[in-house]
């Protein structure tokens, strides 16, 4: 039997959140690594809380890349928070069968493409006919360097998985310093 909420913020961790990392956790229903300095993506074994999770937060805590359709695998998920990271690539399709989520906040991400049904804070990113979008500059940068999330991060530089640290680089950095959440 595992632990019913993990709490791992505030704490300005700079490694990754491995699949040794996740796997320590159990079958926890409340997963938060929020306000953390993380280096890579998140993992795509969070799937394996598909039986048991139902909010994940991972708040300014640098995260880089694309956001892993295996997200959307975690059924019983009430509540995303990904906000304030270096997300990047489209909004994974798979969220879209998430029949539970009441919350869904991607703000502060480059992310792209389109954000399922429902209201959610997706402010700040490069999202089509969405208001409180990046501005038109940057999001054409964003176009002009497509990311192919397909090839999985392993740690480091979300400039680097994205566009070898060129146009993108000075926008993925934290959007604020850690503090309290």
């Amino acid at each position: 039997m595992g632990l019913d909420a993990i709490f791992v913020n505030n704490n300005r961790f700079t490694s990754t959140i491995s699949s040794t990392t996740l796997n320590g956790t159990g079958g926890a229903s409340v997963l938060v690594f929020a306000n953390n300095r993380f280096n890579g993506c998140l993992p795509p074994t969070i799937s394996q809380f598909a039986d048991t999770l139902e909010e994940l937060l991972l708040v300014n805590s640098s995260l880089q890349g694309c956001l892993p359709p295996e997200v959307g695998y975690l059924y019983k998920l009430r509540l995303l928070d990904v906000s304030r990271n270096g997300l990047v690539g489209p909004v994974p399709y798979s969220l879209a069968g998430l029949a539970h989520l009441e919350v869904l906040n991607l703000g502060h991400n480059l992310m792209t493409g389109i954000v399922p049904g429902g209201v959610f804070d997706d402010r700040r990113n490069c999202l089509p006919e969405k208001p409180l979008q990046r501005s038109k500059e940057l999001c054409d940068i964003v176009a002009e360097h497509p990311v192919d999330c397909g090839q999985r991060c392993t740690g480091g530089s979300a400039a680097g998985f994205v566009d070898g640290g060129g146009a993108l680089a000075p926008f993925l950095a934290p959007a604020v310093a850690p503090g309290p959440t």
